[in-house]
């Protein structure tokens, strides 16, 4: 739900809540963030974890190659 609490973002090891919704008093409202700039960190989270997942699928496969070829 982009626009209420429950979508995190998480930049530089920081976690920022969206804005809270419309009607909030100004001593309880949070810091603004842009939506697209919330999708883009999401995709490029996303991103770096696929891209370890594979890594780590790829080092695991190479492994396991090698240990087949000593045997």
């Amino acid at each position: 739900m982009v626009g209420g609490y429950t979508i995190l973002k998480i930049n530089d090891l920081c976690i920022f809540l969206p804005p809270p919704p419309t009607g909030t008093p100004p001593s309880r409202r949070r810091r603004i963030e842009d939506t697209t700039e919330l999708l883009v960190s999401l995709f490029f989270y996303s991103s770096l974890i696929t891209v370890l997942l594979l890594s780590q699928f790829y080092f695991l496969a190479n492994r396991l190659r090698f240990i087949m070829k000593t045997v």
